[in-house]
Parts: C-alpha cells; sequence; structure tokens
C-alpha cells in the first residue's frame, strides 16, 4: 500500500458517506448517464473517424474533447435529475435506510469507476513518480483485474487528440518532457551522419487508399533494413530508394507492440549498421537520419533526454503493453518514422519513432535492445509476412 492507496480510501470513505446523503437513484441515474454519454462518444468516434481525420490538428483536439465533455457531462446532468425527481418521495418513507445503503454503494463505484480511469492514464505516465505509484497501487492492481484496461477502452478517443497523426505511443498522457542536454557540435554530427548516410533508405508503401505511406530505414545487413511498423501496415507493396536507386522490398517481420518491422531488399548490397546492445544514456548525443516529409534525407541533430517505461497500445490502439523508449532533443517530423539514432559512427542507438505531442523540440525512438531482440532473430529471412491492416 502506497501514498496513491491512502488517497484512493480516503475518496472511498467520502464516496460512502456522501452517497448515503444523497440516496440512491440521483447517484446511480447520474452515474449511468455518464457511463452513456462515455459510451455514446466511444461510438461516435468510431463512425465518425473519417470525418475527424479529415480536420487539422489541433482543431480535431479540441472537438473531440468538447463533444466528449458535453456527452459526459450532459448524461451526467440528466441522470442526476431524474434521479432526484424519483426519489424525492423515498426520503420520508421507510425505505429511506435501503436507499441511503444504495447512494453509498453507488458513490463507492464511482471512486472505483475513478480509480479505474485515473489510475491507467497515471500508469502511463505523464510524470515518472505519478506513474510509479499508480503501477505500484493495490487498488489500481485489483481494480485493473476486474476491468477491462483503461487504456484500450479509451484508445479510440486518445488516437483522435493525438497531434503527430501517428499511431499511439503512450497509453495516456505523454511525460512531461526532460530538461533539455547539449547537442552535438557540427564537427560530431557531421562524422556521425556521413558514416550512416549510404545505409538510410527511403521507405514508400502502397496498399491503403490512394495516397502512399512513406517513411525511413535503415539496413543491418547487406539485403535487410529496419523500419517502423505502422510505415508498412497494411501494405501490398513496398519500394526502398536507396542512394537515388529504387529496390522491390518485400516485410520479412512484423512486430506490431513494438512498432518494428524487418524488410529484405535482396538487389540493395547496402553497406550495414550496427545496433548497439544497450540504449544510451541520458547526455549521449547522436544524429537522426531520415525523410522528413518525404523530403530529401536529412541529418537531425539529436541528444537523448531521458528513458521511459511505458505501459501503451499497439499501432493499433489495441491491448496494454510494457516497453521502453527513448526520448530526445530533437526535432522529428512526420517521414523521420523508422530512421536510425546514430551515436557512434556506424552504431545505432534507436529507431526513430516520432514527434512529441508537447514540444516540437522532443522526439522518441524504439531503444536498439528492443531491435535487437524483436527484429535480430529474422535477419536473414526472406519469407514474407502479413503486414495487419490499415492504420
Amino acid at each position: 500500500m502506497n501514498l496513491f492507496d491512502l488517497l484512493v480510501l480516503l475518496l472511498l470513505v467520502i464516496g460512502l458517506v456522501s452517497g448515503a446523503r444523497a440516496g440512491f437513484l440521483g447517484p446511480v441515474l447520474g452515474l449511468a448517464g455518464a457511463v452513456g454519454g462515455f459510451l455514446l462518444a466511444v461510438l461516435l468516434s468510431s463512425l465518425l473517424r473519417d470525418s475527424l481525420a479529415e480536420i487539422e490538428q489541433p482543431t480535431r483536439a479540441l472537438v473531440t474533447i468538447l463533444g466528449l465533455g458535453a456527452l459526459v457531462l450532459g448524461g451526467e446532468a440528466l441522470g442526476a435529475a431524474l434521479g432526484a425527481t424519483l426519489s424525492h418521495g423515498l426520503r420520508r418513507s421507510p425505505l429511506r435506510p435501503l436507499d441511503m445503503l444504495g447512494g453509498a454503494a453507488v458513490g463507492a463505484a464511482h471512486v472505483v469507476l475513478l480509480v479505474w480511469l485515473v489510475g491507467g492514464v497515471l500508469a502511463a505516465g505523464m510524470s515518472p513518480a505519478l506513474a510509479a505509484l499508480a503501477r505500484d497501487s493495490v487498488a489500481v492492481q485489483v481494480v485493473n483485474d476486474r476491468l477491462p484496461p483503461s487504456i484500450t477502452v479509451a484508445g479510440r478517443l486518445l488516437a483522435l487528440l493525438d497531434t503527430t497523426d501517428l499511431p499511439p505511443l503512450f497509453g495516456g498522457l505523454e511525460p512531461l518532457p526532460a530538461e533539455p542536454v547539449d547537442l552535438p557540435d557540427d564537427a560530431e554530427a557531421r562524422a556521425l551522419a556521413e558514416s550512416a548516410l549510404a545505409s538510410t533508405a527511403r521507405v514508400t508503401a502502397s496498399g491503403c487508399g490512394p495516397g502512399l505511406s512513406v517513411g525511413s530505414s535503415f539496413f543491418v545487413s547487406a539485403t535487410h533494413a529496419i523500419t517502423n511498423a505502422h510505415v508498412v501496415a497494411g501494405s501490398t507493396g513496398t519500394t526502398v530508394t536507396l542512394s537515388g536507386s529504387s529496390h522491390d522490398a518485400v516485410v520479412v517481420a512484423y512486430d506490431a507492440v513494438a512498432d518494428l518491422a524487418l524488410l529484405h531488399v535482396p538487389s540493395a548490397g547496402a553497406p550495414a549498421l550496427r545496433l548497439a546492445p544497450q540504449i544510451p544514456g541520458r547526455g549521449s548525443t547522436g544524429v537522426a537520419l531520415g525523410y522528413p516529409g518525404g523530403g530529401e534525407l536529412t541529418a537531425t541533430s539529436a541528444a537523448v533526454t531521458a528513458a521511459h517505461d511505458i505501459t501503451g497500445p499497439n499501432i493499433y490502439g489495441e491491448g496494454a503493453h510494457d516497453r521502453s523508449v527513448v526520448e530526445l532533443r530533437a526535432q522529428i517530423r512526420q517521414g523521420n518514422s523508422g530512421g536510425p539514432l546514430v551515436v557512434e559512427p556506424g552504431i545505432v542507438g534507436g529507431v526513430i519513432f516520432g514527434g512529441s505531442r508537447l514540444s516540437p523540440d522532443v522526439g522518441y525512438a524504439i531503444g536498439s535492445d528492443e531491435a535487437v531482440q524483436r527484429m535480430g532473430p529474422f535477419i536473414g529471412s526472406t519469407q514474407a509476412v502479413s503486414t495487419g491492416g490499415c492504420l
């Protein structure tokens, strides 16, 4: 039991007392109305997803937040008003003790729902200290054992709040950016970039809608390149462009949880980069190579500011999975996804994932250790695998 559990106990007592005083029908119908409003919001987010996707951020996030708030608060207000009207006679009848008991139970249910929602979001971690409290909380563990993970239930709505238009990395709130560290000087950045330019390639995937998905990749053998799974998700054809030459590629490993994919490019003959066995520590400097905006190959100065143990969904917004990510001081744009974070000449410390929702100067990478574990066994494979569904 920790401080979070003590707070839950205090809230539980308050919920029991206030619920008993309010009676049964008002709180229970208010709770039912709020839950109904939330479920309606989830349903509408699915039905209107394509229309909402056409709205630019941050307007889309504002529309989603206002819509969610209106439906939840409106449902609760309607339910509570109806309950208060119906329960007026109970307060003067012999059924008053039962009314108080029912109200206390509903008050406790409010607290359980609060623990479920808030505990799940905190565990994903906007603050590492709060995330640790939530993960170690007995109350959160008990609730999560008996209810679906709040990350999964809220995943569709969270995706609509994402200002990066990338798959969900964090199950709840993104951690606050760590204090910045110094970037590499120009000479160091140039040397790191030159060691990996010939091994970094553009990835173009087709098969999902009329457009193309464009990202980055880097070779870990003469014929195998790593990229992000979200770059090739649902693809029916993949092309790799290396040093101005285009090559057909086949996806031979696809991991929707780690957001990693391995491409077999038999005609490439590229110089290979090496994945570091451990993720770089805070203060490590490097460059992020890739094709921001689908443009030219670009080297972006970067430095490691933190490592985070997070719980979040896979690239389809499903489930709750534990993994580690590296936080960077770097300006990462769409199109950088799948490129290498080069931390020493020829050595990769992470696979670039995407940029922060909170700061344009913060980006994220999947640690090289996870890339070794997930993709290493498939280097050498030539057998095509499924790339799942479109995002």
